[in-house]
């Protein structure tokens, strides 16, 4: 049961998600660290371009929701029957079930109702229905390829967040089939116009070589332009390509103070293993439960090693499974692992062996080879039917995981 290493700011299916810029009281830092950390050109860059960061979009969403809460169940029938030939009304009931204001929260009716709206030229109904594909909240049955005309004419309209989105639908394979070219081509484009989830998924393309040449180099420069701009996710990364690891504390915790999981997680990773910091496993523990109870899988994984070796914190094996299954149920390997041999051995837990079985095999499926001795020896203690229910419970869990 050994602590992770240090997170990624976020994974292939999730690294899109927006964090609020620093308020201006940390600019005059920033000035001074772009001076340290950024080659010239970027300073330059930084210096002369005023990124835009919102749409006009975002300033009416407010006024319309502002509408939408005061609609009652008779306006709403009414509305939905006018919406047959009412463009913006359409637009305000796709916003409605997008947001749940005034009805049931329904992603496949918004997603309906922008569909109608953009096709007959609505704008700002492209802008949403972008937004929402990106977020993952448009059904996968839905073909969004007809509609890429109306996603690239928003775009093109020196649009940030509408390129960064169309950016993600690409790479997702939403658009095409996971078209990494194009999809590094749109967050350029994005982070030419300075938006910063644009320039942090740039860095991630170079990170990973997807779309363009693999150089950390080049991602770090795109990393540093978002940090600089105070976008956590940003911040964290660079503390995860640095070389120094008293550098990349700083960036760790520059990321936590906005409240950023895996930024937590990592400063107690570099507490666990005294890098850049003098060793301090309390610290440690303490960073990964603040990580670990915002829901990070992986701090969640490492505060039950804690708890299960009396590192750090009082040995508690109850609390230890408790993190194990926290973790492994968002399909963490390294818990599924851990759970499984709690249940093995019975620790924090009475000794299951089909409970077992199930999670060593999920383990091993989640690439922890580990797992494979484990297995053959719990497997001894069952018999047929204990079998069939740990087969059941490994394909629930793994059907999850697949979606």
């Amino acid at each position: 049961m050994n602590p992770g290493r240090a997170d990624r700011s976020l994974d292939g299916r999730t690294h899109f998600k927006t964090v609020r810029t620093l308020a201006a009281r940390y600019i005059l830092g920033w000035m001074l660290l772009v001076s340290l950390l950024c080659p010239a050109w970027a300073q330059d860059k930084f210096l002369k371009e005023r990124p835009l960061l919102r749409a006009p979009y975002r300033e009416q969403l407010a006024s319309y929701l502002a509408q939408i809460i005061q609609w009652d169940k008779d306006s709403i029938r009414e509305l939905q029957f006018t919406a047959r030939t009412d463009v913006h009304i359409q637009l305000l009931l796709g916003i409605a079930y997008e947001h749940g204001t005034s009805v049931q929260r329904d992603d496949r009716a918004a997603a309906e109702w922008y569909t109608k709206a953009l096709r007959s030229g609505d704008e700002m109904a492209a802008f949403q229905m972008l937004a929402l594909a990106a977020s993952h909240r448009v059904p996968d049955e839905t073909d969004l390829n007809p509609l890429l005309i109306y996603f690239v004419r928003i775009a093109t309209s020196r649009n940030g967040e509408a390129r960064n989105n169309l950016g993600t639908l690409y790479l997702l394979g939403r658009i095409g089939k996971n078209d990494c070219a194009t999809a590094a081509l749109w967050f350029r484009k994005a982070a030419d116009l300075g938006l910063p989830q644009g320039q942090f998924n740039l860095g991630n393309m170079y990170i990973h070589g997807r779309g363009v040449p693999q150089s950390q180099l080049e991602a770090r420069q795109w990393y540093a332009r978002a940090a600089m701009q105070g976008f956590a996710p940003a911040e964290n990364e660079m503390g995860v390509t640095s070389a120094d690891p008293t550098e990349a504390m700083k960036w760790y915790q520059m990321a936590a103070a906005q409240g950023y999981a895996p930024a937590m997680n990592n400063i107690g990773v570099l507490y666990a293993q005294g890098r850049g910091t003098v060793q301090d496993l309390v610290q440690a523990a303490a960073w990964y439960r603040n990580a670990a109870e915002l829901g990070l899988a992986s701090a969640q994984n490492n505060l039950g090693t804690m708890a299960a070796t009396g590192k750090g914190m009082d040995l508690n094996d109850v609390e230890a499974f408790e993190w194990f299954e926290r973790s492994a149920e968002q399909h963490h390997g390294p818990a599924a692992l851990n759970l499984g041999t709690m249940y093995a051995t019975g620790r924090g837990t009475p000794a299951n062996p089909t409970m077992a079985y199930a999670w060593l095999r999920i383990a091993l499926a989640m690439d922890q080879p580990v797992a494979r001795e484990l297995i053959e020896g719990v497997k001894k203690q069952l018999k047929a039917e204990d079998m069939l229910r740990s087969d059941g419970i490994m394909d629930e869990v793994l059907s999850d995981n697949d979606r």
